[in-house]
């Protein structure tokens, strides 16, 4: 009797087609990068209702809203690289899987450390900034020389000589992390007019247009 059903068995297992392992679950991200397109339903699945908005890989590997608030790791630009270097503006679409056919602009870094195109501005500090601390006052034609202005002029963060107005100091990712929220104007600049976009903190340090997906390192 066991012999007989042995065989029953083994038969059973060994014709073609008879495979009674399950499939392996669908995976929308697998092989992906973050920042790819994706769908959650398999394809071919009749029994599986897509729904409307846009979905892209996260960085965990998971299929999600496309939101501007979606951050995936890609690399600085300037990250390693002093002001005059040359680098690449990229778009987030170019980190994508597929990558985007989008043109990358040849440029260079500039005192702030982002990426801009064309070619290098000034990386020295303002002559009479040399040495100066943020919103100290400056001359905007040099030390020792007569330059009449408008407005007074103090130096900024970055050693350059500009109109002292409210906020000149004032840096909008101070103390915050790449994808952290930030606005341009400074909470006392009561004539800076901020624009509507949302704006978070970029790998440089700078506050920027977010983008979907927004690009972090």
């Amino acid at each position: 009797m066991r012999l007989a059903l042995a065989l029953v068995l083994a038969a059973a297992t060994s014709r073609p087609g008879c495979d009674f392992r399950s499939p392996a679950p669908f995976e929308p991200c697998g092989g992906k990068s973050c920042g790819a397109s994706c769908a959650v339903c398999p394809p071919g699945a009749a029994d599986c209702a897509e729904t409307a908005e846009l979905k892209a890989c996260d960085a965990q590997g998971r299929c999600v809203s496309a939101t501007p608030d979606l951050l995936c790791p890609a690399a600085d630009a300037c990250a390693g690289k002093v002001c005059g270097d040359a680098c690449l503006v990229s778009l987030p679409c170019h980190f994508a899987e597929p990558p985007c056919l989008a043109p990358q602009q040849p440029g260079h870094c500039d005192v702030t450390g982002a990426c801009l195109p064309g070619d290098v501005g000034t990386c020295e500090p303002h002559p009479d900034c040399v040495g100066k601390p943020c919103g100290a006052e400056c001359n905007p034609c040099g030390p020792d020389t007569v330059c009449p202005t408008l407005i007074p002029s103090a130096c900024d963060r970055f050693g350059r000589c500009a109109g002292d107005v409210p906020g000149i100091c004032y840096d909008p990712c101070e103390g915050k992390r790449c994808g952290d929220a930030c606005t341009l104007c400074a909470p006392e600049a009561t004539g800076c007019v901020e624009t509507m976009e949302l704006k978070a903190c970029d790998t440089a340090g700078q506050c920027v247009s977010r983008t979907t997906p927004f690009v972090c390192g």
